[in-house]
């Protein structure tokens, strides 16, 4: 069925619900779970590119494989240790890293470790709509596009030579789970 005009959400895990309540207007909610191209990751030469809708759990599986088999890669330890202090393993399990993004992008006051992390590392975003080819948009823009009607299909992060470039990242919060950072930041020199 076709939307229109007619408010809608895209969903996979549907976490963000739990951090800000959606309008009640919202009726359509369409499941893009099952779609494998976005829940899938490949790792290029220089980059490594990551679905949308692999969840944060994965993204921490995915990062420790690819930064103990390739040293360009290794800065992906430090984002497993700040993503393993996102809210709770539920919502890990089960949230996307889009969805994370989206809900930056939705409120741009919200807090997003993915956000944070994955911008000091280089990342940007491929996002989609119909019938236009993909957009490459580096996070800093990312969070005050427009998203109705697009959708992100991949998120990419390059490599880095670890002997020229130091990553790390902090996240300071009043409780190990399910609290917002009072400081949350990542540094690439």
């Amino acid at each position: 069925e076709r939307t229109g005009d007619k408010p809608y959400m895209l969903v996979s895990g549907n976490t963000a619900h739990g951090v800000y309540r959606r309008s009640p207007d919202l009726k359509t909610f369409i499941d893009i779970s099952g779609i494998e191209e976005l829940r899938s990751y490949k790792l290029n030469e220089n980059s490594l590119e990551l679905g949308g809708n692999v969840t944060l759990t994965e993204t921490m599986e995915i990062f420790t494989k690819i930064a103990n088999e390739n040293a360009n890669f290794g800065y992906l330890h430090e984002i497993v240790k700040h993503i393993d202090l996102i809210a709770n393993v539920p919502v890990r399990n089960n949230g996307s890293l889009a969805g994370n993004l989206m809900i930056k992008n939705a409120h741009n006051e919200f807090p997003s470790d993915i956000f944070v992390t994955f911008e000091a590392a280089g990342g940007f975003v491929l996002v989609s709509a119909a019938e236009v080819e993909s957009m490459k948009i580096s996070l800093k823009d990312f969070v005050k596009l427009d998203m109705n009607k697009k959708i992100i299909t991949k998120i990419v992060l390059p490599s880095y030579d670890p002997s020229k470039f130091i990553y790390r990242s902090y996240k300071i919060m009043p409780r190990a789970q399910n609290a917002h950072a009072y400081v949350n930041a990542a540094f690439l020199i």
